[in-house]
């Protein structure tokens, strides 16, 4: 990619960033929601509706984030997107969710490709950190605080840093 391009891909994506968080801060108001829709699938998100962000998204890039149908994404958000984050439908994040599709090896330092993949009717609490690459199943609770680092079975509770299964929820 030409220097010119990868410039204007960046300058572009700062432009909506701003834009989007510029908007009435009440995630509530249909209209804003859909313009909102709109300027994050001009920078490549793909967004099942309906979806509720609130104020102060922050994102690296936009084309590799998949959300699915009825997400809802609390105040200063911040997706590293380098590489795949794939939402399930249902998916509730309080305030202060920090997603990084990416690591590093502890010994060598070594840069971790990894995909985030959240499942179906996942909540996460505040202030949690997922950290890729990783998967959480459906029907997953992420306690307010955690750091996700390895990948949660489906219908669990977790919680800790690093994020352990505390317990499973019941099916049904």
């Amino acid at each position: 990619m030409s220097l010119g391009i990868s410039m204007a891909r960046i300058v572009t994506k700062k432009l909506i960033n701003l834009l989007v968080n510029c908007l009435d801060l009440t995630p509530h108001k249909r209209s804003f929601q859909t313009i909102r829709r709109f300027l994050l699938t001009l920078s490549g998100w793909t967004i099942t509706p309906p979806f509720y962000i609130c104020n102060d998204l922050y994102f690296l890039d936009g084309r590799n984030i998949v959300l699915g149908a009825n997400c809802g994404l609390g105040a200063f958000c911040r997706i590293h997107d380098w590489h795949p984050i794939v939402i399930g439908d249902n998916f509730l994040a309080s305030n202060h969710l920090s997603i990084v599709s990416a690591s590093h090896d502890t010994a060598t330092l070594a840069s971790i490709a990894g995909a985030v993949k959240i499942g179906s009717d996942v909540w996460v609490g505040t202030n949690v950190t997922i950290v890729g690459p990783v998967t959480i199943g459906d029907g997953c609770i992420i306690g307010a605080g955690s750091t996700v680092l390895n990948d949660i079975p489906p219908n669990s509770i977790a919680a800790g840093t690093p994020a352990k299964v505390i317990r499973s929820r019941p099916i049904g």
